[in-house]
This record gives structure tokens, sequence and C-alpha cells, in this order.
């Protein structure tokens, strides 16, 4: 048995890196994540704690961005360990783990001080072609499947929260049942990014290189436009800074995918589940103590109750 102080050595080990090369490394709340050049290049070494992620639902992921990577997307793709796995898995004191690496997304990382319209329509013709090519996708087996829209949104809406924020959950109720209703096929539902936003591709010169596929799972495409849009305006919701970014995504995603304008009119609907889910993640977080939250926190929940009431 090893303990988490030994991890990451061997992890190193397995995926053949030399530990004097380490860039960086930290912690996060579900994964250990460091960094390390190999010449020219450098790698990323993903360890994820099984209770976040079992090392099957791993593979599926592996295997959806390979199937990516073969379509000619721009995607940060798996690197195999000495052994050739792509999908190592190792046991500590405290937990199982499941290390991947992954070539790092080349180009430059961006800030919001990057936003414009040429950037919308580019990420949103890369998320169309994405969509368009994850219609034929089929996952490898049962096992490795991603799990549904639902798991997240059912998860936060058994949170127990005060009953002064009674009205939020019956929102965001509200909404989840409404979502549920929504027919599935091939042209409109399929395996997502769900976390598509700047802090998650680089850019070089015009491709997007994306990457941070950890949140990917099963939901309607548009649900993953949704979420482009509530991060790239969260802090500024208002309608004609939503209306700014959408249109121009929207002209890059037309280029690579076709949806029917009924799916576009659903929009807002997956935006407010996502408005909804986060002040409620962030209340639970901090027992509705905003001061305690950090400063994107602070910002985000200033009279977010009435805007959403509001919805």
């Amino acid at each position: 048995m090893l303990n988490q102080n030994k991890l990451l050595e061997t992890v190193v080990r397995l995926f053949g890196l030399n530990p004097d090369d380490l860039l960086s490394h930290h912690d996060s709340e579900h994964s250990i994540i460091a960094s390390y050049r190999i010449g020219d290049i450098s790698v990323f070494l993903r360890m994820t704690r099984a209770t976040h992620r079992s090392t099957d639902i791993i593979r599926g992921e592996i295997d959806w961005i390979e199937f990516l990577s073969d379509k000619d997307l721009c995607v940060s793709r798996p690197v195999r360990s000495v052994e050739g796995q792509l999908v190592e898995e190792i046991m500590t004191d405290e937990d199982i783990y499941t290390a991947v690496c992954f070539e790092a997304a080349r180009g430059q990382r961006i800030s919001e001080a990057d936003y414009n319209a040429k950037l919308f329509r580019l990420m949103g013709s890369f998320m169309g072609k994405m969509h368009n090519a994850t219609k034929y996708y089929e996952q490898p087996s049962i096992q490795s499947k991603r799990s549904d829209w639902s798991a997240e949104v059912d998860q936060i809406a058994n949170f127990e929260l005060s009953e002064s924020e009674r009205q939020i959950v019956e929102r965001y109720s509200d909404l989840r049942g409404h979502i549920a209703m929504l027919p599935k096929s091939r042209e409109s539902y399929g395996l997502i990014h769900a976390d598509f936003h700047h802090g998650n591709f680089c850019m070089n010169g015009d491709t997007i290189y994306l990457y941070d596929f950890d949140a990917c799972r099963y939901s309607w495409f548009v649900d993953d436009i949704a979420i482009a849009v509530f991060f790239a305006t969260a802090l500024d919701p208002m309608d004609g800074a939503r209306e700014k970014f959408l249109n121009s995504f929207l002209e890059g995603y037309s280029l690579e995918n076709d949806l029917e304008k009924s799916w576009l009119d659903e929009i807002p609907n997956f935006i407010a589940l996502r408005e909804i889910g986060r002040y409620i993640k962030l209340y639970r977080a901090c027992g509705g103590r905003f001061e305690q939250l950090h400063q994107w926190g602070r910002s985000y929940m200033q009279n977010r109750k009435e805007r959403i009431l509001r919805l």
C-alpha cells in the first residue's frame, strides 16, 4: 500500500517521466494535477480519486477524447504509460487513484480580456464540429459509459438549504422536470464536454485546443451551448451580454452542425438550470454567509437570488 506522498513518485515512474522535470503541482478537490517537461513539450498527469470517478468511467472519458482526435478535433490527447496503458490504477493507504497523462494543449491561455466576436464564433464552430462528430460515437462498454445530465442535477436538488431558499429550490425542481420531458435523438442528444469555457482551452492562432474532459456527460447539445453562455457571462448575466455572446457563438456553430430552432429556444432554460445550480452549491458551501466565499463567488452571489426569482 502506498501513502499519498508516494503517489506522485509512483505515477511519474509509470509514465516514464523524470521527477526533476516537474513544472507545477497542485491538489484539487478530486484530483492531483502535475505538469512535466519532456524536451520541448509538456504533459499533465491527473490522478483522480475513485470516490470522484471510477477507473471504468475515466476509460470512457479517454475513449471519447481519442475518438474526437481521430475526427480532427484539436484536443489534449492522452499519453500511454511505459506499459502501453492509457489508464493506470494505483492504491494508496487513503484511496484508489486512477492516473492518466495528457499532452499539453498547444497555444496560449486566454483571459476575459481576449473576449471578442471572432473568438466567440471560433468557440461556436469548435463545439458544432464536436457535436456533429459525437452523433456517431458509441461508448465501448456499459461499465465505461459516462453518466447523463440528471446525475449532477439530482445531487444538487438533494442539497438541504435553509427555508429562506425554498423558492430557489422549487424553481430548480421545476426546471429539472421540464428538461426531463424533452425528447432525445441522435440529432439533439449525445456526449458533451459540459465545461466549455476559456479556462479549458488554448488558442494557437485561430485554432482552439480543448482540454479537461472530466465533466463530460450525456445531455442535449443545447446544454453544452448553455454552459458556454453561462461561463462567458456569469458575472455579467444581463440579456445584452448574453445575446452578444450567443449571436456570435451560434454563427460559428451553425457552420458545423444544425439544430432546429425549437432546440435553440430551450437555451434559456438550460442556462437557468446552470445558474441556479451554481447558486445552490455556493450557498451550501458557505451556509448563506457569502462573505466567506472567494472573490468570484462573492461577486456571483451578489443580487443573484433576486435575479433568479425574476427568471
